[in-house]
This record gives structure tokens, sequence and C-alpha cells, in this order.
């Protein structure tokens, strides 16, 4: 069985946490002096790679964004969240990340929550709190409406139910991946995609965001909402110009038992610019015992107004 096996080295900056590198080997994983371990697990006709750290009762998978993976969106939340408390699992879904082949497609998001149902079942995981991040959120959200049992807390991150057409606009923006992406992120995913295919699949996400612009009027997944049941954490960016804030306070006001932080200097990757604050949000949330009440985690009715009026009008 091929296997990936990750070796996490210190930086000499106190700005890097740790450098990532991954080679395939024909020997079994081997553990990581960091705690997190890589793995490998067949889904129907896929072989998906996770990582995994900590050994405590509380699972929680991690759902990266559109062509993001574990360890490039959520290496803080992999070494940062308590071990003792939490199983944290981050996979790469069909064509993400170190999940390819198969090359990266675009399919219903009731097929990508299907998969995350039997990447679960595989790993006989029963039932788990799922973060879902940007576009993985979109994957979380219907995972959660149509496969309650499996979800007993669900945090979305950076992420929507409706496309708005300035949303829309930015990201068809970045199209030109060479001109307009920093360079750490575009030279991670350039080593990961290749540096010609990357622009291709970022085109190719944009344009099915322009199909449910046309054929769906924007609307993602806002009618399946209704049908999330478990305690929600919405974090988003005051200033996110991918996600907007206006989409949080939507789905703030339409997922009944759902709360919300809005970072007012935030952008788009909460997790890594605020990641102390972002993982001890998270982690007071999910081990929280309450019931979240709806009433009451609605302090800011204008912006529930706002938005309501905004997107319904």
């Amino acid at each position: 069985m091929n296997s990936a096996v990750i070796k996490l080295t210190k930086c000499s900056s106190t700005k890097c946490l740790a450098m990532f590198q991954l080679s395939y080997h024909s020997q079994p994983k081997v553990a990581l002096d960091e705690g997190i371990s890589s793995h490998r697990v067949q889904v129907g006709p896929h072989r998906l790679h996770y990582l995994r750290a900590g050994h405590g009762p509380h699972t929680l998978l991690l759902i990266p964004g559109v062509l993001g993976f574990g360890w490039s969106n959520f290496k803080h939340q992999l070494l940062g969240f308590d071990r003792d408390l939490f199983t944290t699992i981050a996979f790469d879904p069909p064509g993400n990340g170190y999940s390819r082949p198969p090359e990266k497609s675009f399919p219903p998001l009731e097929v990508e929550a299907e998969t995350v149902a039997q990447f679960m079942e595989a790993l006989g995981v029963e039932s788990a709190s799922v973060l879902g991040y940007s576009s993985g959120g979109r994957t979380a959200m219907v995972l959660a409406a149509l496969h309650q049992r499996l979800v007993k807390k669900l945090v979305l991150a950076s992420t929507h139910a409706f496309i708005l057409p300035d949303e829309y606009k930015y990201s068809r923006s970045l199209d030109c991946i060479e001109e307009t992406w920093n360079e750490k992120e575009k030279n991670i995913l350039y080593g990961v995609y290749g540096k010609e295919n990357l622009p291709k699949l970022w085109r190719q996400f944009n344009d099915f965001n322009e199909r449910i612009l046309k054929e769906q009027r924007g609307n993602i997944c806002l009618h399946l909402l209704k049908d999330i049941k478990c305690p929600t954490q919405l974090i988003c960016g005051q200033k996110d110009p991918l996600t907007k804030v206006e989409n949080s306070w939507l789905l703030h006001a339409l997922i009944e038992n759902s709360r919300i932080h809005v970072y007012p200097e935030g952008k788009h990757s909460n997790q890594i610019k605020y990641a102390e604050d972002f993982n001890m949000r998270v982690q007071d949330f999910l081990m929280a015992d309450e019931e979240l009440s709806g009433t009451n985690l609605r302090d800011d009715e204008e912006h529930i107004k706002l938005a309501k009026a905004n997107f319904f009008c």
C-alpha cells in the first residue's frame, strides 16, 4: 500500500510554524514528530488522502476550500487543536491536494456531500463535528442538511449559500493567477496542481459558479438551510471579497440554531490570519454542552433585516 510520508521541521523564523514536505514511498505511514499522521483510504473509486492529529473523544472533520487541501488550509488547526480533547481529521476531497488522481471536477454538492459521508463510514466515524472552509462550507452545509445524524456540530468559515454578483466578479478577476495571486499561495498550489493546470482549474470553478448564477439565480443551497438542525458557529471577515459578510449574516438568519463571529479586519482565510483566536473560539463552541439559543444569539437584528432585504427584495 502506498502511503504519504510527511516530515515537519521547525523553521528558524518565528513566523513560520512548520515546513511541509510530502513524498511517496512503498511503505506504511510514518508517525510524525509533530503528532500528525498521513493516511489514505479507499472511498468508492477514489483513494483519498487525509491527515490526522490528536486522540481525543471528539472527532472533528475539516473540509478545505475549492483547491485547498488539509495542510494548506488547516495547518494551524492540525497543530493547534487540543490533542487530548479532539481527533482532528483534515481530508483532501477527490481531485484536491494529494487525493489525485482523479483530476479536480465540480460535481453537484449532493455528490460531494455523499463522498464525505462515505469517507466517514470508511473510517468508522459514526458522527463528528464538521468544519467547512470557503467552498468546503458549501459541502458541509449540504452534508449537515441531508445527513443530519452524521453531524454533531457545524462550523462554517468564510462560506456562503448564495453567490452575490460582486463575489463572482471578484473571483473572476483572479483568473490570471500569475498576476493576481500572492506568491506564497500560488507557489504552494503550483507545486500540487502544476503551473499550467492551476489556472485552468480556477477558471473551471468560476465557470461552475457562473452556471449557478445563471441557472439557479445564485442559489447554492439556500433551500436546504432549514434542514440544518445541529448547533452551528459562523466565522467570517468583515472585509472578505470572496464570501461577503452579508452572506454570513444571511446564513445566521436562516440557520435556526446558529451564532456568528465577525472579524472586523478579517478577509477570507481567518483560520490562518487569526489562528490562535479562531482555534479558541471553535474549540470552546465544540466543547460547550448547552444548546444554542436562536433568539438570544441573534443580537444584531438590524444586520439580519438588512441581509434579508438585500437578498429577498
